[in-house]
C-alpha cells in the first residue's frame, strides 16, 4: 500500500494499491500495464496531521491509519491548493490548479466537462469507477463526478434547515463505507478505481458511541474521537 498525506487544512489523502504495476503509453496515447491494480483513493476532510500517531501525537488513537503509514511512504512536506473541500478535490482528481480548473469555492463554482478527471483516464483504460462523497459540496451537481461509473451522494436535504451552510450538509462515515464496500464486492474481474470521501472530522463534532464517550468533551477532545471513528472506518474498508 502506498500512502499520501496532504497536510493542513483541507484533507489528509490516502492512496493505495492492491499490487505493483508496470505502466507504458502506447502511441495512441493509452495506458497499458503488465499488472493493472485496483486503486483505492481515501480522502479524509479536515484531519489534521499532528491529530495522527503517525506524526508523533500521543493521545492518538487512529491505528489503522498508522500502520498503513508505517508500511507505506508518509510524506511531511505537503500543501494543498485550497483549504476548500470542493476546490481541493478538483485539484487532485484533475491534477491542476484552481486558476486551470475554475473551481474557487464551495458552491457555485462547476467542474467543466472539458477538464480530464483521474477517473476518466482510468474509465478509458478499462478500469470500473466507483466514488463516494459524505459532503455536499463534493455532490455531482458541482461536476465533480465526471468519469465514474457509480456515485453515491445521497444526501437527504429535507433533514436541514434552509439557513445551514452547504458545508453542514453530510453524511456519515458508516453510512459511506458500507456503500463502498457492497460496491466493491460487487466488481467483476476487471480492475477498480475507487474514490472515498469521509468528513466526520469536519465540524461539529458529533462522534458516534463508543468514541463520544471515550474522549473529553472540550473542543479537542471531541475532535479526536471523531478522528478516531473515522480511522476505525477506514481500518473496516481496508
Amino acid at each position: 500500500m502506498r500512502a499520501k498525506w496532504i497536510g493542513g487544512f483541507a484533507a489528509v489523502v490516502v492512496v493505495g494499491a492492491a499490487a505493483w504495476a508496470v505502466y507504458t503509453t502506447g502511441a495512441s496515447g493509452r495506458i497499458f500495464s503488465l499488472r493493472r491494480p485496483n486503486v483505492l483513493l481515501i480522502s479524509i476532510d479536515t484531519l489534521r496531521a499532528d491529530r495522527l500517531g503517525a506524526y508523533g501525537y500521543a493521545r492518538a488513537s487512529t491505528p489503522h491509519i498508522d500502520a498503513l503509514a508505517a508500511r507505506g511512504a508518509r510524506f511531511t512536506q505537503a500543501t494543498t491548493v485550497a483549504p476548500l473541500t470542493l476546490p481541493a478535490h478538483a485539484s487532485l482528481l484533475t491534477g491542476t490548479f484552481p486558476t486551470w480548473h475554475g473551481i474557487r469555492d464551495n458552491g457555485g463554482f462547476y467542474l467543466a466537462d472539458d477538464q480530464v478527471t483521474l477517473a476518466e483516464v482510468l474509465s478509458a483504460n478499462g478500469y470500473r469507477t466507483g466514488g463516494f462523497v459524505g459532503a455536499f459540496v463534493l455532490d455531482s451537481r458541482w461536476g465533480i463526478a465526471q468519469g465514474f461509473d457509480r456515485y453515491v451522494d445521497d444526501f437527504d436535504l429535507s433533514r436541514y434547515d434552509t439557513t445551514v451552510g452547504l458545508d453542514a450538509v453530510q453524511r456519515p462515515a458508516r453510512e459511506v463505507i458500507d456503500q463502498t464496500i457492497r460496491w466493491i464486492d460487487g466488481q467483476d474481474d476487471r480492475p477498480f478505481f475507487a474514490w472515498v470521501h469521509l468528513y466526520d472530522p469536519h465540524a461539529p463534532y458529533e462522534a458516534p458511541e463508543p468514541f463520544r464517550s471515550s474522549f473529553a468533551r472540550d473542543l479537542y477532545g471531541s475532535y479526536d474521537a471523531e478522528v478516531a471513528a473515522t480511522d476505525a472506518e477506514v481500518g473496516r474498508l481496508l
